[in-house]
């Protein structure tokens, strides 16, 4: 039997690998040093029809009810190198693979996206966020102002006044409507399998009547891009990730996403996680279809505390692991459907084994009677 949840099947490498490097041990009569293209056997290689059943087991996994898995990748620019890099090389456990660099793709990682699609029932989105757009359009005004600033001192006349520029700058609602379109022209340019419809945004009931309605205005031009992209691609998935009780849009929208993430990166208890989620809904919004969006702890970063969590015990553990053990409570009336991990990657560099707190958490939210 195949238990697909704890990814074991490397360990069937292990003898291999081993007998091979003592053979090179043994080769005494070497007396200077060379480079040797080791050969790593694959069970691929190994027993091809051992592998064509794991991954149909794998694919056959994927329909079954289990809590997911989704890993939010730092992709980078042009083709990927170090082995960390690799979409391929996420445990096979992993559902959904985010993309957090979702232009500019290499050939090569579109090619991994479709491997990991065909032979493993991976799928890969990428997030189309308001609130980035919303920054962009705040550095895209800045830079305006600064090129347009008024004349002042020598430059111009001393009987001169300032003036307004006759030209002004973008209106928010048209760059909003362009980026929009652009980062959703991004799925079929890449063939990624969805998107993640993002929005954050503010409390609309701490805002004027009249910046309401502005920002209902806003907000239609972002989700009626949204609803008709997904009425363009039926068969496409459309998740949301975000504060659902700050939109002012019409919230059947989310009727039609698969999942809803919640961002829960910046707390450290069960607890902690469980009010987020009931802040995060309106009233009478159901709790159902939750993913929990936590991280990674940074590797570049000694001043981020996020990625840890304390336990029951008040030990401090990453928390993907706490997410999990609070996945698998029965203390509140959520839909828990599984995790988000942003940062996925950091996971790859571990002495023990790469991915090994993901692959945990995939363990700890789908037990095996036989682990």
């Amino acid at each position: 039997m195949i238990i697909i949840p704890g990814n074991n099947h490397k360990r069937l490498l292990g003898a291999v690998t081993g007998a091979l490097l003592l053979t090179l041990a043994g080769c005494s009569e070497w007396t200077e040093p060379q480079s040797v293209e080791i050969y790593e056997p694959t069970l691929e290689s190994q027993n091809p029809e051992l592998w064509a059943q794991y991954l149909q087991s794998l694919r056959e996994y994927r329909g079954s009810e289990h809590k997911v898995m989704m890993a939010k990748f730092d992709n980078v620019d042009g083709a990927p190198t170090g082995r960390a890099e690799h979409i391929n090389c996420l445990p096979d456990s992993v559902d959904y693979v985010i993309m957090n660099n979702p232009d500019n793709l290499s050939d090569a990682m579109v090619s991994e996206m479709a491997e990991i699609r065909t032979e493993k029932g991976m799928k890969t989105l990428y997030t189309v966020s308001y609130d980035t757009i919303d920054d962009e359009y705040a550095a895209y005004v800045e830079e305006w102002n600064a090129e347009h600033a008024p004349e002042t001192g020598e430059d111009r006349d001393a009987d001169q006044t300032p003036e307004e520029p006759a030209e002004q700058p973008q209106a928010f609602g048209e760059f909003l409507g362009e980026r929009t379109d652009y980062y959703l022209s991004l799925c079929d340019k890449y063939g990624y399998d969805g998107i993640i419809a993002g929005y954050t945004g503010v409390f609309p009931g701490s805002l004027q009547e009249d910046a309401q309605a502005e920002l209902l205005a806003n907000q239609t031009v972002f989700f009626d891009k949204i609803k008709a992209w997904k009425e363009s691609h039926g068969q496409s998935l459309l998740f949301f990730e975000g504060m659902p009780v700050n939109i002012l849009y019409d919230i059947t929208l989310l009727d039609s996403c698969d999942y809803i993430i919640v961002d829960a990166s910046s707390v450290s208890t069960a607890e902690e996680v469980t009010f987020t989620v009931m802040m995060a809904l309106p009233e009478g919004f159901a709790a159902e279809r939750i993913i929990i969006g936590t991280t990674m702890p940074s590797m570049t970063d000694d001043k981020d505390e996020s990625g840890y969590f304390s336990a029951a015990d008040g030990s401090q553990i990453y928390a993907v692991t706490g997410v999990a053990e609070w996945m698998v409570r029965t203390d509140s009336d959520i839909d828990k459907a599984g995790m988000c991990v942003d940062h996925a990657q950091y996971d790859y560099f571990d002495v023990n084994k790469i991915y090994r707190h993901i692959r945990a958490a995939i363990d700890t939210m789908n037990p095996s009677i036989l682990n």
